[in-house]
């Protein structure tokens, strides 16, 4: 499977603290920014989620993955050839009936990584590296409540934008009650995620 040119991480779930913890500066963007954004989105596969605006085809699973660690996925897309070019704190809005009532409810810890030949928003690409081992060292404690992928193609199929949301779970999902996370981690190679257990002495073990 062809791998998408940009891929973007937000952290709503720990969000705040991985703001925090990366001393992330917070990107201005207006209630009519956002209120342009989402009446914009068209779902690809409108099965998914009805009355969310999330775009794309899932990746991996309609109803996302519980519990997951995110570290490998980090390491997965540097040894994959992509370059971190974005890392920011954007504001989290309430939407009710698909329209932003300006109440803000949390943040988003985003980041953006590409392959392809684009500006980056880091002047020195050891800053880009730094956000990344301090981003790992941060995923150590963290295990990802839910994580959604999607994929997005153009009109002729061909991979646009992969984007991961680490989400709060709901609930009154049954995966709400589980009192033992899973010890996974999302892998990403070639353009297709999968979850992989932990296996002690890998590659991807959180850095000491």
């Amino acid at each position: 499977m062809a791998k998408a040119p940009t891929v973007i991480v937000n952290f709503q779930a720990s969000g705040e603290q991985i703001v925090e913890a990366l001393r992330l500066e917070e990107k201005p963007v207006t209630r009519e920014e956002l209120q342009a954004k989402e009446d914009g989105r068209k779902a690809q596969d409108t099965q998914v989620r009805a009355d969310r605006r999330d775009t794309g085809k899932p990746g991996l699973g309609k109803s996302g993955e519980s519990y997951l660690r995110m570290d490998a996925l980090i390491r997965d897309l540097v040894s994959g050839g992509y370059r971190l070019i974005d890392a920011y704190n954007q504001p989290r809005f309430r939407f009710v009936g698909g329209k932003n009532t300006g109440d803000k409810i949390g943040t988003i810890a985003r980041f953006v990584f590409s392959c392809e030949e684009r500006e980056s928003e880091f002047e020195d690409p050891a800053d880009a590296e730094n956000v990344i081992q301090e981003l790992l060292i941060e995923l150590e404690r963290i295990v990802a409540p839910l994580a959604f992928v999607w994929k997005n193609t153009s009109p002729d199929g061909v991979p646009t934008t992969d984007t991961i949301n680490v989400v709060v779970l709901n609930r009154d999902d049954e995966r709400f009650t589980q009192t033992t996370p899973h010890d996974l981690r999302l892998r990403i190679k070639d353009g297709t995620y999968s979850t992989r257990p932990f296996v002690p002495g890998r590659a991807y073990m959180p850095i000491e």
